[in-house]
């Protein structure tokens, strides 16, 4: 038996106190009470086994972080991401430089973090873009990390090099096969590090996965192909999800921390099928069918003669909060990204009634100096005209040195706002996505008249 409920008066401070039976024998430790009359533990067979197997090198202690490898560390890494959330680790092993030097060599789609042993970076957003590098950022004592993650499912080649020695640190978690039925012990070695474990199913089979972690966590189930709806996730230290599988595949389980360095326990179980699935989710209601899918529908205003647009179901939502005027801005799981921007013009005007040509519109646009269109090569360009008179510029681009295509969209409204419709992704991917792309920028519509009607 591995959990223990006592009915005895628990307190705060007691966890990993011992619990006892009627003969004085210490039959389990605690590990959570819920109020003045109960609480619950882990058996003390349980925690001896663990603590045998520890001894023998076959687990590792959740207490602290694995001891780091020895090697003196190389100048230069190549590896391979292979898909959302997959991530590498490095470490500085001399910090007798003052500062140092890192240069990224990969796709678009690949983050990077500089982390201290603490938790503690020395620069915000935690995580940046590959593009930009790392230049003469300081370093104090203590153990240093760089943390590398892929963003999207695909796979991809990295590149780094580095004025000082990093060392790889190979995570003994990354790749483990979970079975139902079993559980696994492991460890968030680093601020920022990722999991990722797989699990096969069949479809319509359900599971239930639980998760308990010293510090904060997210556990993300998803498969290859898998929609938005599909992917379900669970934050906490305590986290479980019930999941039924859509399809006969290979399901990805990533762990990610959340907050420090610490163990955890991931568990697979069979749960009744008269429970209710946590991904037993539909579609939006007001998703519209199209000849290349599903999509959504985006309106500016309620006005009947609203700016409005359709983009595809199949991206993950939110607000992108970086990037000021932005409106909407969805990432796909593959790299595919819709962006739709609003502005006011009145910012561009050197005089009250000044006309602003489009093109100037995209020079000073939030989203082309915070997406990564600022350094877009633009390969065709078109223009069309409203019945209002208004322009509507469309433009083929490239951008990242070829590694991401797209087309962009800029309209005036009325003279007094601005919009950018933004469609892109690794260029592999939009030349796949291209036919929805192009039924997107035919759904730009302002009131009656469509981008389609003009075409």
């Amino acid at each position: 038996m591995a959990d223990v409920f006592s009915m005895a008066e628990g307190k705060p401070g007691m966890s990993g106190g011992p619990v006892v039976n009627g003969n004085g024998e210490v039959i389990a430790v605690v590990l959570q009470y819920y109020n003045d009359r109960s609480s619950s533990g882990i058996s003390s067979n349980v925690v001896m086994d663990r603590l045998e197997r520890i001894a023998r090198g076959e687990e590792i202690s959740p207490a602290g972080p694995r001891p780091l490898p020895q090697d003196q560390g190389s100048y230069e890494h190549e590896f391979v991401l292979r898909g959302r959330a997959d991530t590498e680790t490095f470490f500085l092993p001399d910090l007798s430089e003052a500062s140092i030097t890192i240069d990224f060599d990969t796709a678009p789609g690949v983050d990077y973090g500089l982390f201290h042993e603490t938790g503690y970076t020395d620069f915000s957003p935690a995580f940046r873009s590959t593009r930009s590098g790392l230049q003469n950022s300081c370093c104090y004592y203590g153990t240093w990390f760089v943390v590398v993650r892929r963003r999207y499912d695909l796979e991809g080649e990295v590149v780094i090099k580095s004025s000082v020695p990093l060392v790889q640190y190979h995570d003994p978690d990354d790749g483990r096969q979970l079975q139902i039925g079993h559980t696994i012990y492991a460890m968030l070695d680093t601020w920022r590090d990722s999991d990722r474990y797989t699990i096969d199913l069949k479809r319509g089979q359900m599971v239930g996965l639980r998760t308990e972690s010293v510090e904060e966590a997210r556990m993300t189930i998803s498969y290859p192909g898998a929609a938005p709806h599909e992917i379900v996730s669970a934050f906490g230290k305590l986290g479980e999800i019930y999941y039924q599988a859509s399809v006969d595949a290979e399901y990805t389980i990533a762990i990610e921390s959340k907050g420090g360095i610490g163990g955890y326990t991931l568990s697979a179980f069979d749960i009744p099928s008269n429970l209710t699935p946590s991904n037993k989710s539909k579609k939006p209601a007001d998703t519209i069918e199209s000849p290349v899918g599903d999509m959504l529908r985006h309106s500016f205003g309620n006005s009947p003669s609203a700016v409005q647009i359709e983009y595809p179901l199949n991206v993950t939502g939110g607000d992108h909060a970086e990037i000021l005027g932005a409106a909407l801005f969805e990432q796909g799981l593959r790299g595919q990204t819709v962006a739709l921007g609003k502005r006011d013009m009145k910012h561009l005007r050197r005089e009250p009634n000044e006309d602003i040509p489009v093109g100037l519109f995209v020079l000073h646009s939030a989203l082309v100096h915070n997406l990564p269109l600022r350094s877009a090569r633009v390969t065709t360009s078109r223009e069309m005209v409203t019945p209002s008179g208004a322009p509507i510029l469309i433009q083929d681009f490239e951008a990242d040195d070829g590694h991401t295509k797209g087309v962009r969209l800029v309209y005036i409204h009325e003279g007094e706002t601005g919009f950018i419709v933004a469609f892109y992704a690794p260029a592999d991917v939009f030349d796949e996505w291209k036919p929805v792309v192009d039924y997107c920028i035919g759904s730009f519509s302002i009131g009656d008249f469509s981008v389609a009607d003009g075409m």
